[in-house]
């Protein structure tokens, strides 16, 4: 019967203890189990069918094994067998020995569904070692015909390939000795179409399509062997992806109407895929918040605080494990007139005069005026641009005539004002600070003298 083995004794396993490896990730496995691939042992299952596992995501736990037999419970339960002379015995340890000398004897195990895996097992050739001998493992198998194989052949061989139909095809080979009555250890790990054979550092690999799951086998041809610690374990979970990607292009601006920019800008790239673009968005050079979360680089319109001077776009890539790039360098738009561009007039209108107050408004607020700009088709608007807080900018009136009304705001304030024509084109005053208005000195009282003096 099937016993749980949380250690395999360490001094028949000269390479990777296994027993080790177990007892990190299912303390109840059995001697014979399917096994699922995640991490933490709740529960025995039945007789034979190993250990049933928790599904909880966690990074610092390995991935359970699928499938180990080490044959100390004295039986093969599991395994199927065709041909040859499959039986247990014992070595310094319980072995799966096959003691026939046919062209052919296997044994499967494991489970038909399995996909990507590695198997190892160690093997000792016995009897008649010379010839076409050969002892090895499978892979993928889907019959006695049709697998994969890794074989140690008694001619000085690791072969790598596959069985179609029953006809043997080698997919890559490389010399190798193997000591008839000496432990070698095999592994083959089939990882899409990629196969990895294995003896102790000796490697030989080979792509194939062929097959893409399948069970597990142990093989002989025209010699005796046996075998011993049969492991399939999942493939490892991959890296975590800690790169992120390329900082995007600076943004491009490809319309501005009233009111609205529309932008995109180049792509950034990255080791796996961006799935997201954080498109930023500011309208003085210290402030910047999220706008738009999309998907590519599709051009995009945004709106357009009325108040800003000019607004500033950029962008930051991210992908799927929440790297994010840093932000792109920022494209700015200065506020445009509040009505539509109209015609192809590249001629911009002669600067306004220079603004001055010149008195003030009831509520609080101060009169600004300047000399009127002049221009071939018209002037058609006038921005009045305010400088307060050193570097805080605001438009703070959009009129068509060359006066407005400001509110001060305390401190050292500049104004200046920006005339626009039909076709958007612009000319600006020179920049002054913004001062109360003059107010004309109140003459001193002059008191008549008494009657009569």
């Amino acid at each position: 019967m099937p016993t749980p083995v949380p250690v395999i004794d360490d001094r028949r396993r000269p390479a990777v203890s296994y027993g080790r490896f177990v007892t990190a990730v299912v303390l109840a496995a059995a001697t014979v189990g399917l096994v699922p691939t995640v991490a933490v042992a709740e529960s025995p299952g039945p007789v034979g069918q190993g250990t049933a596992t928790s599904t909880r995501s966690d990074p610092t736990i390995a991935l359970a094994p699928l499938f180990a037999d080490d044959f100390e419970d004295g039986d093969a339960l599991g395994w199927t067998t065709s041909g040859g002379q499959w039986s247990i015995g014992t070595d310094t340890s319980r072995v799966y020995r096959q003691r026939g000398n046919g062209a052919g004897a296997r044994a499967r195990a494991g489970d038909p569904g399995w996909t990507d895996y590695t198997v190892s097992v160690r093997v000792r050739p016995t009897g008649s070692w010379s010839g076409r001998a050969s002892v090895g493992v499978l892979a993928r198998m889907q019959s006695n015909s049709d697998h994969y194989y890794l074989l140690l052949r008694a001619e000085g061989r690791l072969e790598l390939g596959k069985v179609v139909n029953g006809r043997p095809t080698v997919l890559g080979s490389v010399a190798a000795s193997a000591t008839i009555d000496t432990w070698h250890p095999l592994r083959l790990a089939v990882h899409g179409d990629d196969l990895v054979g294995r003896l102790g550092t000796t490697s030989v690999t080979a792509t194939d399509t062929r097959f893409t799951r399948g069970r597990i086998g142990l093989v002989t041809g025209h010699a005796a062997g046996a075998f011993d610690d049969v492991l399939v374990e999942p493939p490892a979970p991959p890296a975590p992806d800690t790169q992120p990607p390329s900082v995007p292009g600076q943004p491009q601006v490809l319309a501005v109407a009233p009111g609205t920019a529309t932008i995109t800008w180049p792509a950034s790239t990255d080791n796996v895929a961006v799935t997201q673009y954080h498109v930023y968005q500011g309208d003085q050079f210290y402030s910047q918040y999220l706008a738009r979360t999309v998907p590519d680089n599709t051009p995009i319109t945004l709106g357009l605080d009325p108040t800003a001077a000019r607004t500033h776009f950029s962008v930051a890539a991210r992908d799927a494990a929440g790297n994010t790039s840093q932000v792109s360098v920022r494209v700015f738009v200065p506020q445009p007139p509040s009505f539509p561009r109209s015609g192809d007039n590249t001629v911009a209108p002669s600067p306004p005069g220079t603004p001055r107050v010149t008195g003030s408004a009831p509520d609080g607020g101060l009169v600004l005026s300047w000399e009127p700009a002049t221009d071939d088709e018209g002037v058609r608007e006038y921005h009045v641009l305010h400088t307060f807080n050193l570097d805080e900018v605001r438009v703070v009136a959009k009129v068509a005539t060359n006066s407005a009304i400001i509110v001060p705001r305390g401190g050292h304030q500049t104004v200046r004002v920006v005339a626009y024509d039909a076709s958007w084109n612009s000319s600006s005053s020179p920049s002054v600070s913004l001062l109360p208005p003059t107010v004309p000195p109140t003459p001193p009282t002059v008191t008549a003298p008494p009657p009569g003096r």
